[in-house]
């Protein structure tokens, strides 16, 4: 029995290494079709954890290019972060399309702290389909400074047909827990 107790250990260790680290977090909501406009916010989700480069989602009801996006034009689209879950917003995450009047538009999200004032180099985004807008980073910033974590989207949409101003809002109530 104590010949089989190194070997025992050894295998715990050995399936211990190559075991998968745990999955992150996965949170989703989802928001009814309940505004007029092509920016009509439908699911958002979340993967990751506090301090870690994480991944946000947000898709729309209707398809959209990155020009609807663009500066001057009566939309938006954007991520309200509240860290701490305290009801204020600690950082606001606004899509915007830069380079649109040439042929390589980019679609990228610009943050800013509301409290700090900080303003971050624009994050790249990634358009899987016309509906849905995907980014990925750290976390490990100073408007993240708790264990807890939530996040709403605003849209705003000033000229579809139909829309005088659609608004939405997604939950729309409370948010999205992250973490």
């Amino acid at each position: 029995m104590r010949r089989l107790a190194p070997v025992a250990l050894a295998l715990l260790l050995i399936a211990s290494i190559l075991a998968p680290p745990a999955a992150a977090a996965k949170e989703t909501a989802t928001d009814p079709n309940d505004t007029g406009g092509r920016l009509d916010i439908v699911e958002l989700s979340f993967k990751g954890e506090a301090g870690g480069t994480n991944t946000i989602k947000l898709k729309t009801q209707n398809p959209w290019g990155c020009k609807f996006l663009r500066q001057g034009v009566k939309t938006s689209l954007n991520w309200h972060f509240d860290d701490g879950e305290d009801g204020d917003n600690d950082l606001v995450g606004k899509f915007v399309c830069v380079n649109a009047n040439s042929n390589d538009p980019e679609l990228v999200l610009k943050l800013h702290g509301t409290d700090s004032n900080n303003n971050y180099d624009p994050v790249p985004t990634k358009r899987p389909d016309k509906k849905t807008v995907k980014v990925t980073f750290p976390f490990d910033i100073g408007e993240f400074e708790s264990e807890h974590a939530s996040a709403h989207a605003r849209s705003k949409d000033a000229i579809s047909e139909g829309c005088d101003v659609c608004v939405d809002r997604a939950p729309d109530t409370g948010g999205l827990t992250l973490y």
